[in-house]
């Protein structure tokens, strides 16, 4: 009885893992409409991982943004344009730091650190 639990408890901890594991682009457009887009939908979460620094051309106000380093997430949302805000966590074995620099173009510098 004890092993048929554990092998259930330990199939839902792999399943809960795999959630959110990454910042994939779902599929990619039918041809001629263009790249993959890295904006978020409005309301939406783009995660990126450690170490990483990119810019986003428009990206809407109010969507979130994550950053993980080995399972430590830091998050904040997107400001308005010529504001910054940061985010960080501290874990056991990692941490991670997120700056989000909303410039006054609109676009979005997003740095993940470790």
């Amino acid at each position: 009885m004890k092993t048929a639990a554990l092998i259930t408890v330990s199939a839902l901890a792999l399943c809960l893992a795999a959630c959110g594991s990454g910042s994939k682009p779902s599929s990619p457009p039918p041809p001629g409409h263009g790249p993959p887009s890295k904006e978020p939908p409005h309301g939406g979460t783009l995660t990126f991982t450690a170490p990483t620094t990119t810019t986003i051309a428009s990206p809407p106000s109010g969507a979130t943004v994550r950053c993980t380093n080995h399972g430590v997430k830091a998050g904040a949302v997107v400001p308005a344009p010529g504001n910054v805000v940061t985010g960080s966590a501290d874990g056991l074995s990692a941490s991670a730091e997120l700056q989000l620099t909303r410039k006054s173009d609109g676009s979005l510098i997003v740095s993940c650190r470790p």
